[in-house]
């Protein structure tokens, strides 16, 4: 489709180098948010190996048996239950009897896990059975009674904590840098929308700084007088658009009824003139008559007002001699 002729002009050029802030600042929120990722998948990355190399570190000894764990640290252990599908929660066998005497000989006090914690691990597999507080660093015992002879017991620090602190810490990095590197990004575009705007020149009644039309909707001087349109009823082009006049209606040739054409006019039939004080109409000869010759119309074929018949006095003419 092709442009009106009063289509505005496209908008002027901008110069991009003073839009502000610069474009590199959307490179700058880009580099956040893929550093944030990277940090956030490092940081779970090394919980998950933090949470493998602490389930190897576990001491362990097979059901029954003894077991004695030099722990230098003060804080909270675990002791776990390892057997095959621990993992998976087939509990088909019994669990031992554990009994743990701190370093004074003194019994130690053990609490039972309150949710179900288990872990898979190389050719390791277990779950959670015991929780205990060292108060005093030292060597403590652990005896292991009854159970099943081909399962074994495991002590340590519990692995639990580890790894739920690296999933958490690994999230809120990602977050944050992702949401922080988008609220960036946005207010780097808003601001830009807003200093290309300032540029533009303020709209006129033409367009984009173009000249406005004139009265009546005619173009101003020097757009040129637009096409006139086609196609199905399509107006003719107004006078004095530079279209040459319609030539003049073809007189009535030889042979046809009505007022001849005046006798000078080019192409007009040629009558033999009427005689001195006739008044009467010529017509064409009627059938059976010599080319050339005059006929009255009868007075029932006259106009009513046809005051160029000769039976009917002209209206100025009434009372004159």
């Amino acid at each position: 489709m092709q442009p009106g002729p009063y289509a505005p002009a496209p908008p002027p050029g901008i110069d991009k180098r003073l839009i502000r802030p610069p474009a590199w600042w959307f490179l700058v929120a880009g580099l956040i948010a893929l550093v944030g990722v990277i940090v956030a998948v490092v940081v779970f990355v090394r919980g998950m190996v933090a949470y493998t190399d602490r389930i190897d570190d576990l001491e362990r000894t097979w059901v029954p048996g003894t077991l004695s764990v030099e722990l230098t640290e003060t804080g909270g252990y675990s002791i776990y239950h390892e057997y095959r599908g621990a993992y998976d929660g087939y509990r088909f066998v019994d669990e031992p009897e554990v009994t743990v005497t701190d370093p004074s000989g003194d019994p130690v006090t053990l609490d039972r896990y309150d949710t179900t914690v288990t872990y898979d691990s190389g050719p390791y597999e277990g779950e959670g059975l015991h929780t205990f507080q060292v108060d005093e660093p030292g060597t403590y015992e652990f005896v292991a009674s009854g159970g099943e002879p081909t399962s074994r017991i495991a002590v340590g620090r519990g692995i639990g904590t580890g790894l739920v602190t690296a999933i958490v810490a690994s999230l809120a990095i990602g977050l944050v840098t992702v949401l922080g590197a988008t609220a960036l990004a946005i207010v780097v575009g808003v601001k830009r929308g807003r200093s290309r705007r300032a540029q533009l020149p303020p709209p006129s009644y033409g367009g984009w700084g173009g000249p406005a039309p004139g009265w009546g909707g005619q173009p101003p001087s020097g757009w040129g007088a637009p096409a006139p349109p086609t196609g199905w009823g399509a107006p003719p082009p107004p006078a004095g658009w530079g279209a040459p006049p319609s030539p003049p209606a073809a007189p009535d040739g030889p042979g046809t009824t009505g007022i001849p054409s005046h006798p000078g006019a080019p192409g007009a039939p040629q009558h033999a003139p009427p005689a001195p004080g006739t008044s009467f109409a010529l017509r064409s000869a009627p059938p059976g008559r010599p080319p050339g010759s005059a006929a009255v119309d009868p007075p029932s074929l006259r106009a009513p007002l046809d005051w160029s018949r000769g039976d009917r006095p002209l209206p100025w003419s009434h009372g004159r001699g």
